[in-house]
């Protein structure tokens, strides 16, 4: 059965969740909210903390309409640490599930607040739906279990230190993985890596929907400064704007306890490290196919998208109704079906190219 995929032009109507926003945006006195900007989940206002450079949007956590699955959460019994040389990095934690073999590496990369346990239910699925793969999965400094520095906090350098880690640990045959905030570092990670590992292709969670849009450095300010004054109330109120009614109280509480246990310094850094960031350069940069698993409720722009990446899909997810913050936890069964699908047309292409025969060469 072919992906679902979906290709539309225009944005839906402004959804309960992102009415109830704006009208914490007007009423907070921190931020000046314009009705004539673009219904987007990812309004510029005092929840812009998850508009990555324009590509990524804030969105609302919304369940399936499935009947409740089993929600895993468990990690391996014990972080490991790599501690780069020199001290120029922090000492990152990372779980690894399976062995390599035949099937691809996955190397999966968390959003803004989160932790690796976030990818818990998608890996869940992952041990039975393709067995072969292994899976790499990394905290972000100052996040879960790794250290926090005084370094740079921007993408790029993010992107740069887990590249370093992966190729600490040899990895090869790589899928690399990312959601919201982590997208955007694992595009930066493809563009990185692409020149002396093999990375068959990257795909992204809640990512991507409209690639062309101008990132506003300032509109992450507001926030910034109102989770420095009072962090805990922030991420707890943010928390629980992403999450509709709909959400499940296993989702509901992970969801807060998890990100409301983010350490204020790091968080804060990485958010500020957005300032300026565009991530277009690395999309044009980029060799190898990039995938998006999105909702339904915000059309991923596909021709605008295209225009920056050479080979570029998406899958929406249509039990995903909002814009859907989160899929791989509230739907992990099709977001995996999802991602082994196109890690497996990844590696099909991978063969083919290297099948076919060289173009022969004009004296």
């Amino acid at each position: 059965m072919p992906l679902p995929v979906l290709e539309a032009s225009g944005y839906a109507r402004p959804s309960r969740m992102e009415t109830r926003l704006q009208g914490l945006a007007r009423s907070s006195g921190r931020v000046r909210y314009n009705p004539a900007m673009q219904p987007l989940s990812s309004y510029r206002g005092l929840w812009a903390g998850l508009i990555l450079c324009g590509s990524v949007a804030l969105g609302a956590c919304q369940s399936s309409s499935h009947p409740a699955q089993e929600f895993h959460t468990e990690v391996a019994a014990g972080p490991q640490f790599w501690v780069p040389v020199g001290g120029q990095w922090p000492s990152l934690a990372f779980d690894v599930r399976g062995e390599p073999g035949g099937g691809p590496t996955y190397v999966f990369v968390h959003g803004w607040c989160e932790n690796r346990r976030f990818w818990s239910p998608l890996l869940h699925e992952l041990e039975t739906a393709q067995p072969e793969a292994q899976a790499w999965v990394v905290d972000l400094p100052g996040h879960g279990d790794s250290e926090a520095h005084g370094g740079a906090m921007d993408p790029e350098a993010i992107a740069q230190g887990l590249s370093a880690w992966v190729r600490a640990q040899g990895l090869e045959s790589i899928v690399l993985v990312g959601h919201n905030y982590g997208a955007t570092v694992a595009v930066e990670m493809a563009r990185e890596l692409q020149d002396d590992r093999e990375v068959q292709g990257v795909v992204v969670f809640h990512a991507l929907y409209d690639p062309s849009q101008a990132y506003e450095p300032s509109a992450l300010e507001p926030f910034a400064r109102a989770l420095e004054a009072n962090f805990s109330h922030e991420m707890g109120a943010f928390s629980s704007a992403m999450l509709s009614e709909q959400a499940t109280a296993p989702v509901r509480r992970f969801v807060q306890e998890q990100m409301g246990a983010a350490q204020p310094r790091p968080a804060v850094a990485l958010l500020r490290g957005l300032g300026g960031f565009d991530l277009r350069p690395a999309l044009k940069e980029l060799r190898m196919p990039v995938r998006a698993i999105n909702g339904a409720f915000r059309p991923t722009r596909k021709t605008s998208a295209q225009a920056f990446v050479q080979d570029f899909d998406v899958t929406v997810l249509p039990d995903l109704p909002g814009p859907g913050f989160a899929p791989m936890i509230h739907d992990p069964a099709a977001s995996c079906a999802a991602l082994v699908a196109y890690a497996r047309a990844f590696r099909d292409e991978v063969n083919a190219a290297t099948a076919a025969p060289a173009d022969p060469q004009t004296p």
